[in-house]
């Protein structure tokens, strides 16, 4: 398996176009970021929720070799906030969303992975923000635009579709292939990172299901709606790893499938441009499907 594909500014999709919503005269203004979602508590054990998700995906049916050795197609879109090299004062941050299609085709040993992209232009809450970035050079000009990419599959991935499914361990064992430990943070790291290129077969998601089950430090949320507008539950893990206090976010569908991967600043922006809670990526697994 490989990473989810993303540019070079960290964005791995687009799924919704937040529109600035700080005027151009506020002084000082902060960063548009997209609102966080709004979770309804409700009796549910998460542990249980998740166990018996997994109890269910168990019992569904593997998808024939036949259909998987041909390969896959995959829709994410996403959000990112990208900041500026701080100075003196505080960074100038700015938003950037992208759509990313890939078509993952096997044939024989081989495959060829086509990939589509369209990046929106840096989102900025000011003019003069949008001046600071160009000036020192974070993000050159814009960027955006659409791509597209034609390249022979790599052989981990092509194994991945023409090989059995892997079982649970062996699962897990490339699920953290490229992650420094096995804690949850990085789980989820794992998570995120192959849905771009990999359809997980029930099994598979089971596996994952039971492993947020048994991590003391993965919380139940609630259910909530997410950007695409699909019900989900919520489940966070909250870390300082990466500098800064952030809820790492995993929404699931009732059916157990993963939908989509969320970071939210809590409690601290740091030099960053942003109000607290500041929502500073988010990315949504649209469609998985062999072909």
């Amino acid at each position: 398996m490989r990473p989810v594909l993303i540019a070079a500014t960290g964005v791995a999709a687009l799924a919704l176009v937040i529109p600035a919503l700080i005027p151009n005269s506020t002084p000082q203004a902060r960063a548009a970021t997209p609102p966080t979602l709004t979770f309804t508590p409700n009796a549910q054990n998460g542990k249980d929720l998740l166990r018996s998700m997994a109890a269910g995906l168990r019992q569904q049916p593997a998808t024939a070799q036949a259909t998987r050795q041909r390969g896959a197609v995959f829709i994410n879109e996403g959000y990112a906030l990208v900041t500026s090299a701080p100075g003196k004062g505080e960074a100038t941050s700015a938003w950037f969303s992208k759509k990313i299609t890939t078509d993952i085709e096997i044939k024989g040993a081989g495959g060829t992975t086509r990939i589509t992209s369209d990046e929106s232009e840096p989102h900025f809450a000011t003019e003069a923000d949008r001046k600071a970035w160009i000036d020192s050079g974070a993000g050159g000009t814009t960027g955006a635009g659409h791509e597209s990419t034609t390249e022979p599959t790599e052989p981990g991935i092509v194994a991945w579709y023409t090989q059995p499914p892997l079982t649970k361990q062996a699962f897990l064992n490339a699920v953290f292939t490229r992650q420094p430990d096995r804690s949850t943070g990085m789980l989820l790291n794992g998570i995120a990172e192959n849905l771009g290129t990999a359809v997980l077969e029930p099994a598979q998601r089971a596996v994952l299901l039971d492993e947020l089950a048994a991590r003391d430090d993965v919380r139940y949320l609630g259910t909530t709606t997410d950007r695409a507008g699909r019900p989900a539950y919520g489940f966070a893990y909250d870390s300082d790893r990466a500098g800064l206090p952030t809820r790492h976010i995993l929404l699931i569908s009732h059916e157990g499938v993963l939908l989509s991967y969320e970071q939210i600043l809590t409690s601290n922006a740091g030099s960053l441009n942003v109000a607290i809670p500041a929502t500073i990526s988010y990315a949504l697994y649209l469609s998985a499907k062999y072909r």
